[in-house]
């Protein structure tokens, strides 16, 4: 079984590899058989490693159903249906993957590609820091939620401290976070001036828009000599 250290660190190449590991196992048993104690271990421990990954994979939210109808087949001991259902996550992994296989890489860095100028990443920090204490202390946000923007705050502030970050996980965040804006309504100004802060900055700093010129001044005519 592969170790946590040994898997890829690209969530897309980590899914995929524990998905094949997970289909070998598949395909050496007979549909509708029993699985072992030992068998049915090591497939609930892929599938449970499969939905942790899922989360940082483009489209999260398709993989909830699927890998929880999995595990309940796991949980169950039968192999019934688990290479079909495996079969389907597959499909649905390579669906999902087309959009990051055909990126043009001068495309993703020009308008995905973030390159820091002035006190811009240090304004961003600042304001994610305040958006995080404001979620943290909030009356209004059950402790679950709360779990979940302060999940996609960190997404953010990571995502800034990189040297080349992407500007779509950075908007992504601010979506989520402005979510919580929409729910507490009033009561969320602070909170939504931020977010709308983080958004405005980090737009700015995209390589695309550090490359437009702003208006160049008018030449200045020497000034007229005195013949006198």
């Amino acid at each position: 079984m592969t170790k946590i250290a040994d898997l890829p660190k690209d969530p897309t190449q980590a899914f995929q590899h524990v998905l094949t590991e997970l289909l070998e196992v598949a395909h050496t048993l007979p549909n509708g058989g029993t699985l072992s104690g030992l068998q049915k271990t090591v497939a609930i421990s892929k599938a449970r490693a499969l939905q942790a990954i899922s989360i940082r994979l483009t489209n999260p939210e398709d993989y909830q159903e699927p890998l929880q109808q999995l595990l309940g087949c796991l949980n169950s001991a039968s192999a019934k249906n688990m290479l079909s259902l495996l079969g389907g996550i597959e499909m649905l992994f390579y669906a999902n993957s087309l959009q990051d296989h055909f990126v043009d890489a001068e495309e993703e860095d020009n308008y995905n590609t973030l390159r820091w100028t002035g006190d811009d990443r240090n304004d961003v920090l600042l304001s994610l820091q305040r958006a995080r204490q404001f979620v943290t202390f909030s009356e209004n946000l059950k402790d679950e939620h709360k779990r979940r923007v302060l999940y996609w705050i960190s997404k953010a502030e990571a995502e800034a401290l990189k040297d080349k970050g992407k500007f779509a996980t950075i908007l992504a965040a601010t979506d989520e976070i402005g979510e919580t804006v929409k729910r507490l309504g009033e009561n969320a100004k602070p909170l939504a001036e931020l977010v709308r802060m983080v958004r405005t900055t980090t737009r700015r700093n995209v390589t695309e828009n550090l490359q437009i010129e702003g208006p160049k001044e008018p030449k200045k005519l020497p000034a007229p000599t005195s013949d006198a």
